[in-house]
């Protein structure tokens, strides 16, 4: 699997392409930042049946997740989090900062609620359990991305 793959112009995606009704009128643009292989496959896969969603890279550790988010300017970021070189709470921070704009959606399996209270501390836009079907997560990224202004603190079972 590649870090960031470009499909597109990046250039495009710095207006997020709303409409008077706060809805996206291009494919959404999404950036996965996940560490574990078999996951992000799965979920370049999940998303690769939604033509209204286009997935235009991936990355596996904050540090080019950062740079694939200041390139790419996606919509939203689905982010894992738990990474080799950090927590999402920090990537979130840190992307938050390159771009207030784009939706942060964080996923874990963590059972404890520790990635839950993290994404509600940084104001994620929206949390979801990686342990459910991953059937959930295209219709998330529209919800989140399709609410209007970024409205902080959705959390999804």
């Amino acid at each position: 699997m590649k870090e960031a793959l470009l499909i597109t112009d990046p250039a495009r995606y710095h207006d997020p392409g709303l409409t008077q009704h706060g809805r996206v009128t291009e494919p959404i643009t999404l950036l996965v930042i996940e560490d574990d292989p078999a996951f992000a496959d799965l979920l370049c896969e999940v998303f690769s049946f939604h033509l209204d969603l286009s997935l235009i890279g991936t990355a596996s550790t904050i540090s080019s997740g950062l740079r694939a988010s200041r390139r790419l300017l996606p919509h939203a970021v689905l982010l894992d989090y738990h990474l080799s070189d950090g927590t999402g709470d920090c990537a979130a921070s840190l992307i938050r900062q390159i771009a207030p704009a784009i939706r942060i959606i964080m996923m874990s399996a963590d059972v404890t609620g520790v990635a839950r209270a993290a994404a509600h501390r940084v104001g994620a836009d929206a949390y979801i359990d990686k342990c459910g079907s991953v059937s959930r997560f295209p219709e998330l990224v529209r919800r989140v991305v399709n609410a209007g202004p970024p409205v902080s603190n959705r959390y999804l079972p």
